[in-house]
């Protein structure tokens, strides 16, 4: 008999909240679970687990929604919106420093792919459907810039 594993049982649950299946506490305390399975009981992954939970919220898109999604615990706000502005933002000094010659078009493909892989477990619970959200108005255009290869930054750590 195969026992899934953290990670198996983490991508499981995301797709139980796409599906509608999976909300409220006991969702969340299965997040933690499966996330700290994941990681480790890390001062990161404790700080993430203990600011992340698993509800609805409303927004207005198209027309209002309430979606059932990740979000920052007691507040109004999606995780995906959070990952979602800072495809807006340069790349920060620290990053820059770590990874050296990544340019802001590869900056800007991991941060979608994140928004995406969140956005895919988000759910609409009026309309019994995964959620469609919003994109970046100009996901190419930084600080009403278009956006180049690595432009030097004058901030430090």
């Amino acid at each position: 008999m195969h026992t899934n594993s953290h990670e198996e049982n983490l991508l499981e649950l995301l797709l139980f909240i796409n599906r509608g299946k999976k909300r409220g506490r006991a969702a969340t305390q299965q997040l933690r679970k499966f996330l700290l399975g994941v990681g480790s009981a890390s001062p990161d992954n404790l700080n993430c687990v203990e600011h992340i939970e698993i509800r609805a919220v409303r927004r207005k898109y198209h027309r209002p929604i309430t979606v059932q999604c990740l979000k920052v615990k007691g507040r109004d706000l999606m995780v995906s919106e959070v990952i979602e502005s800072l495809e807006c933002a340069p790349i920060p000094p620290r990053v820059r420093k770590d990874l050296p010659g990544l340019t802001i078009t590869e900056w800007k493909a991991c941060l979608r792919l994140i928004v995406l892989i969140l956005a895919s477990a988000e759910y609409d619970t009026l309309r019994k459907r995964p959620a469609r959200k919003k994109t970046c108005k100009s996901p190419t255009h930084v600080g009403g810039r278009q956006a180049s290869e690595p432009t030097s930054t004058s901030s430090s750590d």
